[in-house]
């Protein structure tokens, strides 16, 4: 069986070698289902990863204005967990 698209880029960013490839499969899934906040996610952990906060910041803002104007909604919990470690609220590991 093939592996899906989120779950290879999800498993790339685990690795800092495979973060190009991370943000490509992420991107990917953004251009094919951009409602799925999956896509979004990873693309921000791996400019995190990559040391590339305001690339990270850009895609979960581009994310928060597309559902507002789309769907009138913030992004999940989830997304926006990840923005507020971005912006050093949390730690990355909790």
């Amino acid at each position: 069986m093939k592996p899906s698209l989120t779950s290879s880029a999800t498993a790339a960013t685990g690795r800092l070698r495979g973060l190009p490839q991370a943000a490509n499969c992420a991107r990917r899934l953004i251009e094919l289902a951009p409602f799925r906040e999956s896509g979004y996610r990873i693309l921000m952990e791996a400019f995190e990863r990559s040391g590339n906060v305001a690339e990270a910041l850009r895609v979960y803002d581009g994310l928060r204005v597309m559902l507002r104007d789309e769907l009138g909604i913030p992004p999940s919990s989830a997304v926006q967990d990840i923005y507020r470690r971005l912006l050093g609220d949390i730690p990355a590991n909790a």
